[in-house]
């Protein structure tokens, strides 16, 4: 018999309670946890919390945060009640007294760093994403929590900003035909949107019919 998490082996009750089954019990568990060193070291990161005073560099992680990136204390105070949520690179978001930044690994404090490589993410539909950067998109990753029973054609599209605040533009398709065949829960496209421009204060669109908490698109620009 094990746990059932971590499959730890359980001491057999049947059976008189020797030294060597609890220690290989204790060499199990030791096997399976983070060692203390790693907690203590900057490779750990440490999750948001509510209502601690954070201090200006102070850095964390949320349940929310991409698997590409963490938060940077810019503004140092403390947290309220909501963690930090954002979705592309620079993204900042204001906690309490406290304010975040949304940086990306191995690009230092400084955002963007020695790479050029931006993205944003659209989580759900219908959002509208101002993308502080500006560049040409590289790919566009489509991922879905479970994979879809139909395919799903993906309407991406961009206006620049001035149109936008007028409410007088027109949506500008961002690559060719997107879709996310049946079965299928995660793809990336290359071919079809190379060589797009986009410019800084443009807004983007991931425009489907019906929300979908389980789906995610990742645009990745240089």
């Amino acid at each position: 018999m094990t746990t059932a998490k971590l499959e730890i082996p359980l001491i057999d009750g049947a059976k008189p309670l020797l030294t060597r089954q609890f220690n290989d019990a204790l060499q199990a568990i030791d096997k399976n946890a983070l060692p203390r060193k790693h907690a203590k070291s900057r490779a750990h990161f440490e999750l948001w919390q509510a209502g601690k005073a954070y201090k200006k560099k102070d850095v964390v992680r949320t349940s929310t945060c991409p698997s590409w990136g963490f938060w940077i204390c810019e503004k140092a105070g403390t947290s309220a009640s909501i963690e930090p949520v954002g979705y592309g690179e620079g993204d900042t978001f204001a906690d309490g007294t406290a304010s975040w930044v949304l940086k990306r690994f191995g690009t230092g404090e400084g955002g963007s760093g020695s790479s050029t490589e931006h993205a944003v993410v659209f989580r759900g539909s219908d959002i509208n994403v101002v993308y502080p950067y500006q560049g040409v998109i590289q790919s566009v990753a489509v991922l879905m929590a479970e994979p879809v029973a139909a395919e799903i054609v993906l309407p991406l599209v961009k206006m620049d900003a001035a149109s936008f605040a007028a409410g007088a533009g027109v949506w500008e398709p961002i690559g060719g035909r997107i879709v996310l065949p049946s079965m299928t829960r995660y793809k990336t496209f290359t071919t079809l949107v190379q060589n797009i421009a986009v410019q800084e204060g443009d807004v983007l669109r991931m425009g489907l019919m019906e929300n979908d908490d389980g789906l995610s698109v990742t645009i990745k620009m240089k």
